[in-house]
């Protein structure tokens, strides 16, 4: 069954009476209520990991693997500067 106009006017003016409140109390712009909204709808959850997307997750993940690898890189440098010294670190992967 379809609502009427004036049915879904009235709908529509709540929301936006709505938002409006959440903006004044929260202290924030109309972009980032919507974007709490989006978030919200989309995972149910407000925290930014759950709502990143694969290709952020992806990233992070590659990002921190780039790390280990230059850690690795530069213990292996400083050993090889000094040849009577031996590496005392464990490498955790």
């Amino acid at each position: 069954m379809k609502k009427s106009n004036s049915l879904m006017m009235v709908q529509f003016q709540l929301e936006q009476e709505i938002k409006e409140s959440a903006q004044l109390r929260n202290n924030t712009t109309p972009s980032s209520l919507d974007r709490w909204i989006h978030q919200y709808e989309k995972s149910g959850s407000f925290q930014e990991n759950d709502n990143s997307s694969l290709e952020q997750e992806e990233h992070l993940m590659l990002r921190k693997e780039l790390e280990q690898q230059q850690m690795v890189n530069d213990i292996l440098k400083q050993a090889s500067y000094s040849p009577n010294t031996r590496i005392h670190t464990l490498i955790v992967f």
